[in-house]
């Protein structure tokens, strides 16, 4: 150790204010004081020490890494487990540091606190925001555990966990106990758990074990809202009682009392079933009251094969939900036949609406780059559309023009008439900048383009 550094800097001893000082010399560019200053910290009781420390192990020069990777040894004091609780996010960047092999290191860190009653100090007063130490702990915890009622305690509130991490820690951690009472008990609530994952994981456990799983929770899981968990499910149950489920599926679709969410898990299931009935049934649920089972109806029809695509997606706008509309523009995206813009522009005045206009927008999107052109310009013409539409509108002639430095589509004779008296309508709602420069647009491309102010000569 340099001793003038010492001398300058002071022992941890010396107080908070020497510390202090060992802290910033162990940031420090050159070499020799980071290793002086780790040397120093090594002494200190301070948990700010610790957390130095644990930065220090990944250093880029190999005499301070030794010198910090001996002091944090030198922690792995059970009168110290305070200062871990401090340093847990510093541990936490070196488990992800990869400048040499951390692992004997590491392992010996997880072997102190992983012994019984460290892991519980250590978590006193850990803060909820702190989600990645929570999940170490909780991992080294499942790790440790042992089927005796603490261990089946821990895992039991792992699986009631809103971290999806800490939840599949404990499923599996389950899944590996010894067949016992507490082992089934643990999957079954494994298998009504918040993740889909979760429940998939608690369910293959119990078709593999020997427990096996009853066919009334299989049953139950066919009409589960993930579709992972469906198809689990499906494949565990005997054929018999799969005609069972689907008659049930089929009478609880129809059953409004239900919740939507499980209607539309028993439509999806009849689709991944191939019920022979299903097109009719999605066609009847297109007009249902709830929102999630209209949107279910409309993915089931837009997807079978032979659909009246431009029906379906012309419905799809018109619905009254959001949801259902962008479906439209989602079937549309994928290659189904965009709706005319003159059929656009009437979309847009039967639901009057600044969402009707948006997904008006995308639809012309996927369209010819001069409907697109006539249906913006139109809609601009038009004096009575609404404030908020109007500027969608103004929107989507800006991205037009943006989209027409890449365009070389020359417009049909037809186009170049219905475009040309749109913006002899419409010229005047646009600003001065932008106008003159889609009437350049206009006019490169050979569409006969007039003047309403004289300040355009001036633009």
């Amino acid at each position: 150790m340099n001793t003038w550094l010492s001398r300058w800097l002071g022992r941890p001893a010396d107080g908070a204010d020497g510390v202090e000082a060992w802290l910033d010399a162990a940031a420090s560019p050159d070499g020799h004081e980071r290793q002086a200053a780790v040397v120093a910290l090594a002494a200190s009781d301070d948990p700010r020490a610790l957390r130095m420390l644990l930065v220090r192990v990944n250093d880029w020069v190999p005499q301070v890494r030794q010198a910090a990777a001996q002091a944090v040894l030198a922690w792995l004091d059970e009168r110290r487990l305070d200062g871990w609780r401090q340093a847990l996010p510093a541990l936490l960047r070196l488990r992800q540091a990869r400048r040499v092999d951390h692992r004997a290191l590491l392992q010996a860190i997880e072997d102190f606190l992983s012994t019984p009653g460290h892991l519980a100090q250590v978590g006193v007063g850990l803060a909820a925001s702190e989600r990645e130490a929570s999940r170490f702990l909780f991992l080294l915890s499942a790790k440790k555990c042992c089927d005796d009622a603490s261990g089946r305690a821990l895992l039991s509130d792992g699986l009631r966990s809103n971290d999806v991490v800490i939840a599949s820690a404990a499923v599996q951690r389950a899944a590996a106990l010894p067949v016992a009472p507490w082992r089934l008990q643990l999957l079954l609530d494994a298998c009504h758990g918040k993740f889909a994952v979760v429940r998939a994981a608690g369910l293959r456990a119990l078709a593999a074990g020997p427990e096996g799983a009853e066919p009334a929770l299989l049953q139950a899981l066919c009409v589960d809202r993930s579709a992972s968990v469906r198809a689990l499910a499906v494949a565990a149950l005997s054929p018999p009682l799969l005609v069972e489920v689907d008659q049930r599926a089929w009478a609880g679709v129809h059953d409004t009392s239900l919740p939507s969410g499980r209607r539309v898990a028993m439509l999806r299931l009849l689709r991944e079933r191939r019920h022979p009935g299903v097109p009719a049934l999605c066609r009847e649920l297109t007009g249902d009251g709830a929102v999630a089972v209209r949107v279910a109806a409309y993915e089931g029809g837009l997807a079978e094969p032979g659909a009246d695509l431009p029906m379906l997606i012309e419905r799809c706008v018109l619905d009254a939900s959001p949801r259902v509309q962008r479906l439209a523009v989602k079937a549309v995206v994928r290659g189904a036949p965009a709706p005319s813009a003159e059929r656009a522009r009437q979309l847009v005045y039967a639901l009057g609406s600044r969402q009707a206009m948006g997904i008006a927008l995308q639809l012309m999107d996927r369209a010819s780059p001069w409907d697109r052109a006539w249906f913006v310009l139109t809609m601009l013409a038009d004096r009575a559309l609404p404030e908020p539409a109007s500027r969608l509108a103004t929107e989507g002639l800006r991205a037009w023009q943006v989209d027409m430095d890449r365009c070389f589509v020359t417009p049909t004779r037809a186009q170049q008439h219905s475009v040309q008296a749109a913006w002899h309508d419409a010229q005047a709602s646009i600003d001065g900048p932008m106008r003159a420069a889609v009437r350049f647009r206009l006019g490169s491309f050979g569409i006969a383009v007039d003047r309403t102010t004289d300040n355009d000569n001036k633009e």
